[in-house]
C-alpha cells in the first residue's frame, strides 16, 4: 500500500511540475534495444539458470547457488571487471547477508522459545476457539490480527514473529 501511495505521489507531483521532471527518452530502434541490451543477455541467462535449475529438479537451491557463484564469477571475469578488490569487497558482503540471515533465524527462535513459555499461543488459542468462529471467520479474524499486530515488519521476519501466535489456531 505504501507502494502506491508513493507511486500516486510521484505520479500527481510530475504532473504538476513538468518542468522538473526529467525528459523522455530518445526513441531508439529494436535493434539499437538489442545492441545496448548485449551484456544483460548472459545475466539474464543466468538467472534463468539457476531458478531454473530449482523449479525443474535438476539441482537443490544450495548447488544452484554454488553455481551461480561459480558463473557470476566468470561473468565479471569476462567482461574484465574482476580484481582482487572487487573479489574481497563481495566476499564481505556474502558474509555480511549470510550473518544477517543467521542473527533473524536466531531471533525468531528465541521469540518462538519465549511465547511458548509464557503461555500467550496458547492462550490466545483458547480464546479465538471459544468464539466459535467459522472457518472463513477465522481467517478473517487471523488477517486482521497479523495486519494489526505487526504490519511494520515485512516479509519472513513478519512470518517468523507470528507463527508462535498462530500455530496452535
Amino acid at each position: 500500500m505504501m507502494m502506491a501511495v508513493f507511486m500516486a505521489y510521484i505520479s500527481i507531483w510530475s504532473l504538476a511540475n513538468p518542468k522538473t521532471t526529467p525528459a523522455r527518452d530518445p526513441n531508439i530502434s529494436f535493434g539499437q534495444k538489442l545492441w545496448r541490451s548485449r551484456r544483460l543477455v548472459p545475466v539474464v541467462f543466468l538467472m534463468i539458470g539457476v531458478i531454473g535449475s530449482i523449479y525443474t529438479g535438476i539441482a537443490s537451491p544450495t548447488d544452484a547457488a554454488a553455481v551461480g557463484v561459480l558463473f557470476s564469477l566468470l561473468l565479471v571475469w569476462a567482461y574484465g571487471s574482476l580484481t582482487w578488490d572487487i573479489f574481497k569487497t563481495g566476499l564481505i558482503s556474502a558474509t555480511l547477508t549470510s550473518c544477517m540471515i543467521a542473527f533473524i533465524l536466531a531471533s525468531a527462535a528465541f521469540l518462538t522459545t519465549s511465547m511458548g513459555y509464557t503461555g500467550i499461543p496458547r492462550a490466545l488459542a483458547e480464546w479465538i476457539g471459544s468464539l466459535g468462529l467459522s472457518t472463513y471467520w477465522l481467517l478473517f479474524a487471523l488477517t486482521l490480527f497479523l495486519c494489526s499486530s505487526d504490519a511494520s515488519l515485512m516479509g519472513y521476519q513478519w512470518s517468523c514473529s507470528q507463527q508462535p501466535c498462530c500455530y496452535p489456531l
